[in-house]
């Protein structure tokens, strides 16, 4: 009789195993680490174009936000397609262009999970979520991926996934997404003609850039899902104005007018 119930308590144990992996979604293997390469429309975005212009190149948004930063009228507008992106409008022009090379945001998801953003360090995430119902620890293709997953009465569950303490994917539920190690980047531009570009684009390399304007001010190299990245701030020729830029694996992924800069924000660095 006691071998039966020891039988029977590990059955119910390996039972209650397998009910855990399936929820966390474990059983679901990603697919491996993949780029690729796209041409997109957002290649041919220019700061200080119109909000026209943009429709006239990439077409109606997907959703369309106004907000006020600093006594001023912005406007988000967001695309969906092979590579998502935002292009934020000021004053009626454009001051941003950004693309989700990683989709980071897999699905719609509850409204909480946005104080959340690609690249947020864990703590960071605790302390504008705080602390998750849930967390798993995955491994694949030598890659260790954390998954935190938060559910909230009334908005569902999320989860949220983290490669080197970073965030790196969210999705609505427990399943890890399969294209969470996939990346999609932006084709570099083909020049038109003799002349010099008007200013930055879409999939332009680091060098690309720096012919444009020079030196770096200031520059910041990490690695984000497994993939080479950096974020670097340059001054425009309008001394006293800068620019930012982020690329992935030499790519322009990201770029905005940043105005004009005190220099105390370099004297931290």
């Amino acid at each position: 009789m006691q071998w039966k119930l020891s039988f029977i308590a590990i059955v119910a144990v390996l039972f209650d195993m397998s009910m855990s992996l399936a929820a966390a979604g474990q059983i679901d293997t990603p697919r491996p680490p993949q780029v690729d390469i796209a041409t997109i429309p957002a290649g041919q975005l220019r700061l200080g174009m119109t909000e026209q212009d943009v429709m006239r190149i990439m077409g109606e948004p997907a959703k369309v936000t106004d907000y006020v930063a600093g006594g001023i009228d912005k406007r988000r507008l967001d695309y969906k397609g092979s590579i998502p992106g935002k292009v934020t409008i000021s004053a009626g022009k454009i001051t941003s262009v950004a693309l989700d090379v990683f989709r980071v945001e897999k699905g719609d998801l509850p409204s909480f999970s946005r104080k959340a953003w690609s690249g947020m360090a864990s703590v960071a995430v605790r302390q504008v979520l705080g602390e998750p119902s849930d967390i798993c620890h995955h491994g694949f293709f030598s890659i260790k991926l954390d998954q935190w997953v938060y559910d909230r009465p009334g908005q569902g569950e999320v989860s949220l996934f983290f490669a080197d303490d970073r965030v790196v994917a969210k999705a609505a539920g427990r399943r890890v997404p399969q294209d969470i190690f996939e990346v999609r980047l932006p084709a570099r531009p083909e020049p038109t003609d003799t002349t010099a570009p008007a200013g930055p684009s879409i999939g332009m390399t680091i060098d690309d850039v720096r012919k444009l304007y020079g030196d770096v001010r200031l520059r910041v190299d990490y690695v984000l899902n497994s993939q080479d990245a950096s974020r670097m701030i340059i001054e425009t020729r309008a001394k006293g104005s800068f620019l930012t830029f982020t690329f992935v694996d030499d790519r322009l992924i990201a770029f905005e007018d940043l105005g004009p800069l005190p220099d105390e924000v370099f004297r931290a660095f």
